[in-house]
């Protein structure tokens, strides 16, 4: 995630590990429908809400979740 936010023009780790459940892990064809799923997921699929916060002075910040 921090390669997208910071907009990497060259990914440098492009791999993912997934734990699946025991119930589907055995299930070859279960692991690559939801590898298809993640290959395919942008953005707008996991991200629920964003800002943008301007803060002039860090050290004395006016941002509750940064203090």
């Amino acid at each position: 995630m921090k390669e997208v936010i910071n907009v990497a023009k060259t990914i440098k780790t492009p791999s993912i590990r997934v734990l699946i459940d025991d119930e589907f892990g055995q299930d070859k064809m279960h692991a690559l429908e939801v590898g298809n799923h993640i290959e395919h997921t942008t953005l707008a699929n996991i991200v629920t809400s964003s800002a943008i916060y301007y803060d002039p002075d860090p050290t004395k910040t006016i941002i509750k979740d940064d203090i």
